[in-house]
């Protein structure tokens, strides 16, 4: 591998962007996919399968909260590893769920991996490669 020379920050962006590609993808628009999935599979209420993904939303909102925390006792990329894995997990959870109580672990898998990789995680990534403006307000073309 060889040394890139200049401004490391570009590798962090591309870092962003293919974790937000994988998050989004399973955490944001993959319980839509699960509820037609797990319809079809299972033959469940529609209903039943909302609110595994309901759960999923609201615990992810309960837990972003100590993203801060988290962030500052393990790091940046432990936290965001462990998020991954955890949605990696919940994933495999959906997808072989067997009886509907199956979807309670595998959403607040999920959950956890969403909390832990969703915007506000990519935010905390990339914001420290962001010049704070020069005093005076020089750097705003005033």
């Amino acid at each position: 591998m060889r040394r890139c020379e200049g401004f490391f920050g570009w590798q962090v962006v591309a870092a962003a962007f293919v974790l937000a590609l994988f998050s989004w993808g399973i955490n944001f628009y993959g319980p839509s996919v699960f509820l037609h999935a797990l319809h079809a599979r299972e033959g469940w209420s529609l209903s039943l399968i909302s609110a595994a993904i309901t759960l999923h939303f609201l615990a992810s909102a309960a837990l972003v909260v100590w993203l801060p925390a988290l962030h500052r006792r393990f790091g940046l990329v432990p936290v965001t590893r462990a998020g991954m894995l955890a949605c990696s997990v919940g994933v495999l959870g959906w997808g072989f769920a067997a009886a509907p109580w199956h979807l309670v672990p595998a959403a607040l898998l999920t959950a956890c991996g969403w909390a832990v990789t969703s915007g506000a995680a990519i935010n905390a990534l990339v914001a420290p490669l962001v010049r704070p403006p020069p005093p005076g307000g020089a750097g705003h073309g005033l």
